[in-house]
């Protein structure tokens, strides 16, 4: 066999999270299962590092089964005693994963796939030939009562999920920058007039409740109309309000005003929720 440049990245992977990952990559997407480190068979035969099958294809089952090496030697060692031959008695295909630059496709036998694993991912160098016996009934029985690798967010890897993690905490951080930049800007601006921060704060609060009592008077007074038309009291909630009105309803289905009373409806419930919006602490507060 000829030799192949190790990556400097290669001693990085430990076996077990090299695992792990490929198995992340292999559920991406929902449509494979995966099994970690099961045995196939029996209790004493063969175990690839993982098993997959396709969720959606029971009349032709097919299940793959994939070596993680991290070291050469390891490597070299499963391709001269031919040990991955054995994964055929139960599966339908092997491929070996690795991290990039521990082999070339060439050395891996020509019926099985080759996958590397870079910094941007995994890259399928070769896919597998189907060349083990058929998929049996005890095969699939044993993978599907014991139960498949779960993942907390089946269809991110972690390089993805610590690039999204960066991205909304530079985004919040943006955002949070730019109200406290507003904000001391503002603070700035009222010291260079000699103006007290806090008397200016109230200020703001008192014109903001001024205005929002304001609205609520007008609208209280457009309001007046309409309940004196129902015939109730000006004092009346907006459940006696909602009342009188379907009792309107009833009354008038009978003749041509139902579109003029539904219109009363309408006009009542807008403004009853803009009088209910202002007068709230949120709104007076903000």
């Amino acid at each position: 066999m000829k030799g192949a440049t190790k990556s400097p990245k290669v001693d990085a992977w430990g076996h077990d999270n090299l695992a792990n990952d490929l198995a992340r990559r292999l559920r991406d997407g929902g449509k494979l299962w995966t099994w970690t480190n099961l045995t196939v068979g029996a209790w004493s035969g063969p175990r690839p590092d993982i098993m997959s099958f396709a969720r959606w294809r029971y009349d032709n089952p097919q299940i793959a089964a994939f070596e993680i090496k991290v070291q050469r030697s390891d490597l070299l060692s499963d391709l001269n005693s031919d040990k991955w031959r054995k994964y055929l008695e139960h599966c339908q295909s092997v491929t070996f994963a690795m991290p990039h630059g521990l082999a070339t496709k060439d050395e891996i036998p020509a019926e099985c796939g080759v996958m590397f694993r870079t910094g941007r991912g995994w890259r399928t160098e070769r896919r597998p030939t189907n060349i083990g016996s058929p998929c049996s009934i005890q095969a699939m029985a044993k993978l599907l009562t014991c139960h498949p690798d779960r993942e907390p967010y089946p269809g991110m890897d972690k390089w993805q999920a610590d690039a999204e993690r960066q991205r909304c905490q530079d985004k919040f951080r943006q955002q949070a920058g730019h109200r406290f930049g507003h904000a001391l800007a503002r603070l700035a601006s009222d010291v260079a007039e000699g103006k007290d921060p806090a008397e200016e704060a109230r200020k703001r609060a008192d014109q903001i409740i001024a205005e929002a009592r304001a609205e609520a008077e007008t609208i209280a007074a457009d309001i007046k109309p309409l309940l004196a038309a129902l015939g109730i009291p000006e004092s009346s909630g907006s459940y006696a309000v909602k009342d009188a009105v379907r009792r309107a309803i009833t009354d008038l289905s009978a003749d041509g005003r139902v579109q003029r009373a539904e219109g009363a409806i309408a006009e009542i419930e807008r403004a009853l929720a803009r009088a209910k919006s202002s007068l709230s602490p949120e709104a007076i507060g903000a």
